[in-house]
């Protein structure tokens, strides 16, 4: 431990504090180079980030509003297809309806395109009648001829092929072969295997 001389006082033994500038010169030029790079490069990311977001605000307030969809229009009710795929309608557009061809002209219009026809007068509320239409309609297929089933309740479709043919019930099956001439006949319920023998019946005839 020094001792201090006498006549001297204790303070002008204490460290005198250097100044702001002298500390500056004394730090390490090591030291003070790479946090003045760390500064330098974050200020320019802190810039890029703030104008990127500034371009990105701006593009998406620019952006155009989806075009809007324009409703298919209505059909137009002049070229509705009917049950038959023929077309009815008006000048004004308004549709009326086709004209409901009877028992006669459907068997005419099946015959010109088979040889032989199946034809089953049916009733809808009969107890065996879809079943009976099922099977002549298998019977049919199986035979490969035309197939046509008339509702007996409506006369618009029976009319005179019952009287002409003596339909009195149903379920009636009916062979027609092009003329029309019936060729085979049979009342009730039957299963497809009889149809087509009916039919193969009146092909060979």
């Amino acid at each position: 431990m020094k001792i201090p001389r006498r006549g001297s006082s204790p303070l002008s033994l204490l460290p005198i504090p250097l100044s702001v500038k002298q500390l500056k010169s004394k730090l390490p030029l090591r030291f003070v180079l790479p946090l003045a790079i760390v500064a330098i490069v974050g200020l320019a990311v802190f810039q890029l980030g703030l104008v990127d977001r500034l371009t990105g605000d701006d593009e998406s307030a620019s952006a155009a509003p989806p075009a809007a969809v324009e409703p298919a229009p209505p059909a137009d009710p002049a070229t509705t297809p009917s049950e038959d795929g023929t077309t009815e309608g008006t000048e004004d557009g308004t549709e009326e309806p086709a004209a409901k061809l009877t028992g006669a002209e459907q068997l005419d219009k099946k015959l010109a395109k088979h040889k032989i026809v199946v034809m089953i007068v049916y009733s809808p509320e009969g107890a065996v009648d879809s079943s009976a239409i099922s099977e002549a309609r298998l019977g049919a297929d199986d035979a490969n001829a035309g197939f046509l089933a008339i509702n007996g309740n409506k006369e618009s479709e029976v009319g005179d092929l019952a009287n002409e043919y003596d339909v009195r019930s149903t379920p009636t099956v009916l062979i027609f072969e092009r003329g029309p001439s019936m060729a085979n006949k049979a009342v009730g319920w039957v299963d497809r295997q009889t149809v087509a023998q009916l039919v193969e019946d009146a092909r060979h005839s």
